[in-house]
């Protein structure tokens, strides 16, 4: 490609194309479109490099050699395969720019390097300085330990498999969750499924409400899905996230776990990922609660011809009304948080119509005004009552007796 052609080539048509890289890797839960994602990001290098993105565009190549390892190690059992894409990954993550992220990305990959080596010494030390990813490396540590040799398959999905209520809560607070819904094996469900039979528990309007898991995006908890027609339910997606994906929201949303913590009244060293796991998905199960209590069932009640119909107009209405109130306007945080990993920050702001003055506060401290976006929507009602719902049953039944 000519210097000219390079030139002619926007900010703007980069990030784009980093950002349908990233749509088609999560597309995908088992992440086997990584070898396609990392072939084309390969094909563009010259585009990037010496661009303001190229940083973006290292970590983007770093993470798709990773997810090729994990597939090479789990699926194919290829651990000489695995070894080659982790240290792949590592020559990528080392050409970023030192402050684009921390270093915890990269001893997450040394961690899984020392694992397919069969180094248990070097990955303790590893992950017991590791933030982000340590319940990863330590699942690995003890499945290394275990058996002598590496089996990602077995030691990677412990990180989820092995998430229960009794990693969660003392016995006494299973056996009551065992008196209050008389399910077998309580102890070890799956904590969203348990709070699922809490929450039609105590509000079985909840059982009209259709589930759905989405793992489209590592920045949506998810969503409530508000019918558009009277044949259509009520219904709800959520991200069954991984809990590495929790550890990893838990270092770089500092302010947001400590809100959680301090709704729970607990200390900001008692949230877990598996309790912010849990609390998420009841926020958004006490979305659904909100529609249906305070916007659908009036209608119903008044015997409105339509009431799904105009339950979910007004209830799109409240929420528009909420996002047009943010700093930056009509953005979600964990929206607005993806778009500034492609593009600056106050350009985003400038677009989406913010006042000046937050486009200078995005230009001085970017992550400050994230937090500000953050902290403006979860004041919004509708996040409120969602948090209000979450932690009453967090409180009242599964943290009942650490409160």
């Amino acid at each position: 490609m000519s210097t000219l052609d390079k030139e002619n080539i926007s900010a703007q048509e980069l990030s784009d194309f980093l950002q349908e890289i990233f749509r088609q890797d999560q597309s995908d839960p088992a992440r086997t479109k990584a070898y396609d994602c990392h072939e084309k990001l390969l094909a563009r290098q010259g585009d990037f490099l010496g661009s303001e993105l190229e940083d973006a565009y290292w970590d983007s190549l770093s993470r798709e050699a990773l997810h090729i390892a994990q597939i090479e190690a789990a699926m194919k059992h290829d651990h000489e395969s695995a070894l080659k894409y982790v240290r792949l990954a590592l020559d990528y993550a080392g050409r970023v720019q030192s402050g684009f992220y921390t270093f915890d990305w990269i001893n997450y990959l040394k961690g899984t390097e020392a694992y397919l080596l069969s180094d248990a010494e070097r990955l303790q030390a590893i992950a017991e300085g590791c933030d982000a990813n340590r319940n990863v490396l330590q699942n690995l540590l003890r499945g290394l330990r275990q058996s002598g040799a590496p089996d990602y398959a077995r030691d990677y999905s412990a990180v989820s498999a092995g998430a229960s209520l009794q990693d969660l809560m003392p016995q006494e607070n299973i056996e009551h969750l065992q008196r209050l819904l008389n399910l077998e094996n309580i102890g070890r469900a799956d904590p969203t499924e348990v709070a699922w039979q809490l929450a039609l528990h105590h509000y079985p309007e909840l059982a009209e409400v259709v589930r759905e898991k989405d793992t489209s995006s590592r920045f949506d908890g998810g969503s409530i899905v508000c019918p558009l027609n009277e044949d259509e339910p009520v219904g709800i997606k959520y991200n069954n996230f991984d809990l590495s994906v929790i550890e990893e929201l838990m270092q770089h949303r500092p302010k947001s776990v400590q809100l959680v913590a301090e709704r729970l009244g607990i200390p900001r060293e008692s949230m877990t990922p598996l309790l912010l796991k849990t609390f998420i998905f009841l926020h958004e199960v006490g979305h659904t609660y909100d529609y249906i209590t305070r916007f659908l069932r009036p209608l119903r009640e008044g015997q409105d011809p339509l009431p799904k119909t105009y339950a979910t107009a007004d209830w799109r209405t409240r929420f528009q009304d909420e996002l047009a109130a943010l700093p930056i306007p009509n953005m979600a945080p964990s929206q607005l948080r993806m778009f500034s990993i492609f593009a600056p920050l106050p350009e985003l702001a400038r677009q989406q119509g913010a006042k000046e003055e937050v486009i200078r506060r995005a230009e001085q401290d970017a992550e400050a005004v994230l937090q500000e976006q953050e902290e403006a929507y979860k004041r919004g009602e509708s996040e409120q009552r969602a948090d209000d719902f979450a932690t009453k049953i967090l409180r009242e039944d599964i943290l009942r007796n650490n409160a």
